[in-house]
């Protein structure tokens, strides 16, 4: 057995590159941007992580890899 399979083996690494968890479906990125660009406050966003049970910080990670998310300007 090679040295890298029997290290994943020891330390339970055994997923491959195709195991990947979902964090987000197609239908909750779609409702997700809709929501935010028809209101786009931060109310919007601490709204959509509870509904979705996500941080506010991982909302906004989504919105912003989907191109919609308009940061506050600083002051």
């Amino acid at each position: 057995m090679k040295a890298k399979n029997l290290f994943n083996k020891f330390f339970g690494m055994n997923k491959t590159m195709t195991d990947k968890t979902v964090n987000y479906t197609d239908e909750m990125v779609e409702a997700m941007v809709a929501d935010y660009s028809d209101s786009p406050t931060t109310d919007t966003v601490a709204r959509l992580a509870s509904e979705y049970d996500k941080s506010t910080r991982s909302i906004v990670a989504k919105l912003v890899r989907e191109g919609v998310y308009v940061a506050k300007a600083r002051v």
